[in-house]
């Protein structure tokens, strides 16, 4: 029922899968080991999509009466992924050597009628790479370390007849990740992540003609494919007694995302249109957790807290108008677990939870406690 009309919505898949995986491990050596990996699947899932009668005649159907609107969508899919990799163990540490490659393949077809002009996609998509990647791991007592040094050259290419569109985009990627864990006390740790990523997108994010997600959504592009770039650096410090059972734990971290476009939203009083389009934007943000943990064996019970803080910089783009928005969330998590015998435990736990959300170019709002 929306705004005061009935309508009657059936939505149908049919999802179809199969895959196949080969793993292999044998050794070389005494020591070294050589693994042999291939992996391939198939997915399809065709869906049907029916909504009617009249629903949004203005938009669907030149504002006159019809019966249903059809939607029919899929996205056949085949992927494989092959790579072989040699671990080579030494004093310090193990060091690996992986190179390989993986082969996407997608045809996205999508029809809605009555409906709109552009509603209509035939897209062919292949992603293409190849990779190579360095690894050095050190499993010691006290510190342990992973750095990851991988390298991927990757060749998308994607068209669609029907709206003259036709790309090919290659792209040499180098995303590092340092983990690193070190013992400061016999219980007591710290604890060191820094990555950063390139990411692409998908098929979903360069069809251009639309496709209903639901009966209030409308999706499409208006701009080219989605690249995007992760920076993360994040440390904490855990504080551990295991005979008194009381542990204790802090965290931080900062997130930058970058990314070539931005979805715009276009809002009426019964329906949301979702576009993306070329607008280059970037989202940080900033956390901090600390948690406890302590059992008393008087009560039986364990006692926890975790208090967290994150505040997030992003824009957005409503109705043509690019706003940014700050965003900041408290979360208070109080918790009691007490064990009444050997059969029955008792759990509690209250959770509050405050954010406050506001644009410069809008006027500011009271965050509220849930």
């Amino acid at each position: 029922n929306t705004n005061g009309s009935i309508v009657h919505q059936a939505l149908t898949d049919r999802p179809l899968t199969f895959s196949n995986e080969l793993n292999l491990i044998t050794p070389l050596s005494s020591s070294d080991l050589l693994q042999v990996y291939s992996y391939v699947s198939h997915m399809t899932e065709p869906e049907s999509r029916s909504i009617g009668p009249d629903y949004n005649t203005e938009l669907f159907n030149h504002d006159a009466p019809y019966t249903q609107l059809m939607q029919q969508v899929n996205v056949p899919t085949w992927y494989t992924n092959n790579y072989l990799s040699l671990k080579i163990p030494g004093n310090l540490g193990t060091k690996s050597l992986t190179a390989g490659g993986s082969l996407q393949s997608q045809q996205l077809t999508s029809n809605l009628s009555p409906a709109i002009d552009s509603s209509y996609n035939h897209v062919d998509w292949t992603r293409k790479r190849l990779y190579a990647q360095a690894a050095y791991d050190i499993p010691g007592d006290n510190l342990k370390a992973n750095l990851t040094l991988p390298l991927t050259l990757q060749q998308i290419d994607y068209s669609d007849p029907g709206y003259a569109l036709d790309k090919h985009l290659s792209r040499l990627y180098f995303n590092p990740q340092l983990s690193i864990k070190y013992n400061t006390g016999i219980e007591d740790f710290v604890t060191l992540l820094c990555h950063y990523r390139n990411q692409s997108g998908t098929i979903e994010d360069i069809y251009h003609g639309y496709i209903l997600k639901d009966y209030r959504t409308l999706y499409a592009n208006n701009a080219d494919l989605t690249l995007k770039q992760d920076l993360l650096a994040a440390a904490g410090f855990s504080h551990r007694r295991a005979l008194r059972l009381f542990f204790f734990s802090i965290s931080a971290a900062y997130e930058r995302i970058a990314a070539n476009n931005i979805a715009s939203g276009v809002l009426t009083n019964n329906f949301q249109q979702l576009i993306v389009k070329p607008y280059p934007n970037a989202t940080k943000s900033w956390t901090a957790d600390g948690s406890v943990s302590k059992y008393s064996f008087a009560l039986r019970t364990t006692f926890s807290g975790d208090l967290k803080w994150q505040d997030n910089r992003s824009v957005e783009l409503q109705n043509s108008a690019l706003l940014p928005f700050s965003t900041t969330v408290w979360k208070l998590t109080l918790g009691a677990t007490t064990k009444l015998s050997d059969e029955l435990n008792c759990s509690y736990q209250l959770t509050g939870t405050q954010t406050n959300s506001h644009s410069p170019a809008l006027p500011p709002e009271n965050g509220c406690w849930f």
